[in-house]
């Protein structure tokens, strides 16, 4: 038997990595998920105000991030 290492999964940070770091990765894969979908994103807040418009979801509904980011539901 040898001591070689365990096979890390695909997308698992290195040994090492910090909390900080991993957060980082991860919220980096999220965003490129949601900016590559072929499906329609939109975020909401609390209040029922976008947060995120994805390019789908321009393409679905006809209005930019910048007419509908910051605005409530009813507001657009």
């Amino acid at each position: 038997m040898t001591d070689s290492p365990v096979p890390r999964a695909p997308g698992t940070p290195p040994a090492g990595t910090s909390v900080e770091q991993q957060l980082r990765l991860a919220e980096q894969r999220l965003a490129f998920h949601v900016d590559n979908t072929p499906l329609a994103v939109i975020e909401w807040d609390r209040e029922l105000c976008a947060t995120r418009w994805n390019a789908q979801a321009e393409r679905v509904f006809g209005w930019g991030a910048a007419e509908v980011l910051g605005k409530g539901l009813f507001d657009f």
